[in-house]
């Protein structure tokens, strides 16, 4: 399989984006990756309900640049997404096959909108792709069964 350079059309799955619902292990009840994320930024727990209750992902990404931030949200972002991509493959079996049938090939969140962070802007080919990364790493994780 050649590199994935964006998660669209039938690399959808892939993104935050994608509905594919999960429970935290607080018994927390999430559509997808985004609102579960969007609404780890906070501490304060009616903020939190109301991005959970965005009726998109989007609408969940747009409320939490509206929260107050936990004080340590930078240093602990990247643990948080990581283990709500592990949560979302490992209670939805179809996406974990899809995700294990990537191989070894790159998996690079291209994106339009400038994010280098989580992913690779597509016009500069520049990005740090920790999403991407976090990708990789949960599909060695299920394939070892960890």
């Amino acid at each position: 399989m050649t590199d994935i350079k964006s998660f669209k059309n039938e690399m959808a799955f892939l993104s935050n984006f994608a509905r594919t619902p999960f429970t935290t292990p607080s018994g927390t009840y999430c559509e997808t990756v985004e609102h579960a994320f969007q609404a780890c930024k906070t501490d304060d727990t009616q903020q939190r309900v109301w991005i959970l209750e965005s009726r998109t992902p989007l609408q969940a990404k747009q409320r939490g640049r509206c929260v107050d931030l936990r004080p340590n949200w930078n240093e602990v972002r990247l643990k948080y997404m990581k283990a709500l991509v592990k949560l979302k493959f490992e209670q939805n079996p179809r996406p974990a096959s899809m995700l294990c049938s990537t191989g070894n090939c790159l998996l690079e969140e291209g994106n339009y909108w400038g994010d280098t962070f989580w992913g690779v802007d597509i016009r500069t080919g520049r990005g740090q792709n920790h999403l991407g990364i976090i990708l990789m790493e949960v599909r060695t994780e299920l394939r070892e069964g960890k």
